[in-house]
């Protein structure tokens, strides 16, 4: 994926020598920017294999685009998140992980209907006491989207990212945006607040400042446990969730948008693998409510 993002600037970039960035000098550069804060918090739920805990996460995302062409757009991103646990019990030895994300792709207008995009991103998540190089990850994802009509675009595509103490994973890249009516839409670009934002939403805009809708959510996440780990030194711990949610979004102004959501983790599961790559904790854990809240401001 990497090869494929300096591809496409290098391409860029050989149409005029006096072009930054790999521009054509004919567009002019101008930056986009955006910058999302948010906090979730699920109450305390019960472990299967005993213990129970509550959880909150934190994070800030900032988002860059610029044209590169009038066909072919430059997109860049990096993201902090910082999860807590409050457990009892045994299953959780740790009590945060720290990720850092940074990702870059590109995306090309190849026809009237047809745009492609494709990108790589660097991942660090390491619990609390686990060093962050030893917690990197690399990924990249590639695929398509086709506009239908004026109110659905369908796309799709394969990503792909290596897992500590894993084989990678690879994972489905699926795109929505369809405008029902005028005000209902169904939409895998999330508003509701989840970080990871790996889902799809149904919303209804009831005025031009205000819309509401529900949203489900699939998150993953797999972290570098720490050398002292009582479990397992410097293993990997990992963490799946399913929260569905009611939201509503109010636009404060044209350029800034805040959320709150409140609904319920309604399937979650936990594993712990040592350095051998055996799961030495397999297990799920009890639904529970979750509550957050988000802001989104453009400059």
């Amino acid at each position: 994926m990497i090869a494929l993002t300096m591809c496409a600037l290098a391409l860029a970039a050989a149409q005029d020598p006096d072009a930054g960035l790999g521009q054509d000098a004919a567009t002019p550069f101008e930056l986009n920017w955006s910058l999302e804060a948010g906090y979730a918090y699920q109450l305390r739920t019960t472990i299967d294999a005993g213990g129970r805990f509550k959880w909150g996460r934190g994070h800030m995302h900032l988002n860059g685009s610029t044209p590169l062409r009038d066909d072919l757009e430059l997109r860049v991103g990096i993201r902090g998140q910082y999860d807590t646990f409050d457990a009892e019990g045994p299953a959780i030895t740790w009590d945060s992980v720290r990720t850092w994300q940074a990702d870059a792709s590109v995306q090309w207008k190849a026809t009237e209907r047809w745009q492609v995009f494709g990108g790589a991103q660097v991942i660090s998540a390491a619990a609390d006491g686990a060093n962050f190089g030893d917690a990197i990850d690399v990924g990249g994802a590639i695929g398509a989207v086709y506009a239908v009509n004026e109110r659905l675009a369908l796309g799709g595509g394969i990503g792909v990212r290596s897992r500590h103490l894993d084989d990678a994973l690879v994972y489905p890249v699926i795109m929505v945006q369809w405008g029902i009516t005028e005000h209902l839409r169904l939409s895998t670009s999330l508003t509701s607040g989840w970080a990871n934002q790996t889902g799809a939403e149904l919303a209804y805009a009831l005025t031009d400042d205000v819309t509401v809708g529900v949203a489900a959510v699939y998150d993953y996440q797999r972290f570098t446990l720490a050398d002292g780990d009582p479990t397992a030194p410097g293993g990997a711990g990992e963490f799946t969730m399913l929260p569905v949610a009611a939201f509503i979004s109010y636009d404060l102004s044209e350029r800034c948008t805040v959320s709150a959501f409140v609904g319920a983790n309604i399937g979650g599961s936990m594993k712990i693998t040592n350095t051998a790559r055996v799961d030495v904790l397999d297990t799920d854990y009890e639904s529970a409510p979750v509550v957050g809240v988000q802001g989104t401001i453009t400059f």
